[in-house]
């Protein structure tokens, strides 16, 4: 079940928290975090949400293998493009499918936003060393599709979050 706001599945959202955080620290030593997915965590360097894509095609938007010690849930996309770019997303995992999402629901005119958020149970978990590829279907004329992936990212604390002088978790700072 695909819902079109976060309030029917913020409680979820806390026990996928949970859930990712109980996983990462049986594989992992010391402190855990977990936290918002970034674009560097599937893209090596990646600082935005804008994918290049070939237009009236499938397109590997995301095609990485998951770091030892971390674990991903996905729980969503959000479609940042004012007008649709892009009609199917697929996310697989170890090659095999997942989850086929049709963009369109996100394009329906309403005021809700333009994000998609998956029901209870319905999260997609990857583990550590596990393949993700993620991918669109794009219009025929698009060159670019903005699409943010909703995820956890449980992982060691000091990787991408660190505590600081007060025992408080800050974000690494490069």
């Amino acid at each position: 079940m695909l819902f079109r706001s976060a309030e029917p599945v913020l409680p979820f959202i806390r026990e996928l928290e949970a859930k990712v955080a109980k996983l990462t620290k049986a594989v992992v030593t010391g402190d855990v975090t977990v936290r918002e997915a970034v674009p560097e965590d599937f893209v090596s360097g990646k600082t935005d949400w804008s994918f290049s894509v070939t237009g009236g095609a499938w397109n590997d938007i995301i095609d990485t293998t998951i770091d030892e010690g971390k674990f991903v849930a996905i729980y969503g996309v959000v479609c940042l493009d004012a007008t649709q770019t892009a009609h199917l997303l697929k996310i697989k995992v170890g090659g095999a499918d997942k989850r086929l999402i049709p963009l369109a629901v996100a394009y329906d005119g309403s005021d809700k936003g333009r994000a998609i958020y998956f029901g209870p149970d319905e999260a997609i978990i990857i583990q550590e060393r596990s393949k993700l590829t993620i991918s669109v279907y794009a219009d025929s004329g698009a060159s670019a599709v903005n699409l943010q992936i909703l995820a956890k990212v449980g992982e060691q604390m000091g990787k991408t979050i660190h505590k600081s002088y007060y025992g408080e978790a800050s974000t690494t700072v490069a």
